[in-house]
């Protein structure tokens, strides 16, 4: 596959910087038959792989070049440039905090079982968006049920050394392990 298109959204991989090249020059031939144009100031190139050249070189969308970068964000991921394709995971906990502190500072007074009720019901979209198709590492994994047992920890008041892992399973809601699934899965 070499070509991925959503709504206005689309994306060329491809293994050579020639290639690349090639299918930039017929998109800008294609638009210009259907009388449409390009946007470069939002048009990025990234690379990912195991012998990335210290200088990249230009590539041309019609006469203007595209910007290589270290990151792009793609509905709503952001995807790291490295030997490996990553995900930015800080992006995702960002949004997660925001996501359970604007539920926090709303939730004054209320049983702790809706809290926990209302902060799944917010955060759990954020987390578990796409993350079927992302490949999260263990080490990202890991980072994201820490967010996750802090908000037991908060809501329950749990001081931040104490393990929640058995109270939890206790009140019949996801395990660490079980929520590493969930999120590597989509189960």
């Amino acid at each position: 596959m070499s070509c991925v298109l959503y709504a206005d959204d689309i994306i060329f991989l491809s293994a050579s910087l020639k290639v690349l090249q090639k299918m930039l020059d017929i998109a800008t031939v294609t638009a210009e038959r259907l009388l449409l144009e390009f946007n470069t100031k939002k048009s990025v190139c990234i690379a990912f792989g195991p012998r990335i050249p210290q200088s990249l070189p230009l590539l041309l969308l019609g006469h203007k070049q595209i910007e290589w970068r270290d990151s792009i964000s793609y509905l709503g991921v952001t995807f790291l440039s490295g030997k490996h394709i990553e995900i930015d995971c800080n992006i995702i906990k960002r949004k997660f905090y925001v996501a359970c502190n604007c539920v926090f500072s709303n939730c004054y007074g209320i049983s702790e079982v809706i809290q926990l009720q209302l902060q799944e019901s917010y955060y759990l979209p954020i987390l578990t968006y796409a993350t079927p198709a992302l490949n999260l590492s263990t080490r990202q994994l890991k980072e994201i049920n820490v967010c996750c047992n802090g908000v037991y920890r908060k809501i329950f008041k749990f001081h931040q050394w104490e393990s929640v892992k058995s109270f939890i399973c206790d009140i019949g809601r996801f395990s660490n392990e079980e929520t590493a699934i969930f999120l590597s899965y989509g189960a």
